[in-house]
């Protein structure tokens, strides 16, 4: 013995290594999976207010999808940066899943809130109140008019009566007493046009996360450096 101290060397004891690649796997896995929970709770306020932009004329809302993906992507990243690398099919389920909550929240709002919206224009343009009706009375009976129109036309008041009435009709007739032509309520953006919105703020949203969130996929520098730094074998 010359007295020098012989470094472990992994490849000495495969166990081991295997018991260390285990436990970084799991590891990365759940720093991703926090990445993908705290995604999903920021895409709830994103979701309802991107709702909103989700109907501006001329497609302006479309800017909001890809920014908000930016903001929740940047939210992911930042959680799930300590366990980089993390691999990219993990990242890429993580992204689609996030998209899908996002633009699911942003949608249900959306129909949700399509009657009370259509009411509150109708009320804007009815004239002269019929007698013994307020303004509250006309709101309630023109939402309830949106929602037999979608579901006697369209198949429903939900998502896919929603969307029958934007591709096929994107008109709704609320009758007044005071009123000789009925108020025609339209859509926004009708048939073709919402339709490629629809698709775009998916392809947006996807585009803002996935910029912020496949960097992961790669080593950082420090990383890198760190590695190699790591003493050699030396043998006694």
């Amino acid at each position: 013995m010359d007295g020098r101290v012989r470094l472990a060397n992994p490849a000495d004891h495969p166990g081991d290594r295997s018991a260390a690649e285990g436990e970084s796997a799991r590891r990365i896995g759940g720093g991703w999976w926090r990445a993908i929970a705290a995604g999903a709770i920021a895409s709830f306020p994103m979701g309802w207010l991107l709702s909103f932009g989700a109907m501006l004329p001329a497609m302006l809302g479309l800017f909001f999808f890809a920014l908000f993906g930016l903001v929740i992507g940047a939210v992911m990243y930042r959680v799930a940066s300590r366990h980089r690398p993390i691999p990219v099919g993990r990242l890429r389920i993580g992204i689609w899943a996030i998209v899908a909550v996002c633009w699911a929240i942003s949608m249900y709002f959306e129909v949700r809130d399509f009657a009370g919206d259509k009411a509150r224009e109708a009320l804007h343009r009815v004239q002269l109140l019929p007698d013994g009706m307020t303004r509250e009375t006309l709101l309630l009976d023109a939402e309830k008019q949106v929602h037999e129109t979608l579901k006697r036309d369209h198949g429903g008041d939900g998502f896919f009566g929603y969307a029958h009435w934007i591709v096929t009709s994107s008109r709704i007739e609320y009758r007044v007493a005071t009123m000789d032509k009925p108020v025609v309520l339209t859509s926004v953006q009708n048939k073709g046009w919402w339709v490629a919105r629809v698709v775009l703020s998916i392809v947006l949203l996807w585009f803002g996360v996935r910029a912020q969130v496949m960097p992961l996929s790669r080593v950082t520098d420090r990383i890198a450096a760190n590695n190699q730094a790591l003493p050699p074998n030396t043998a006694p």
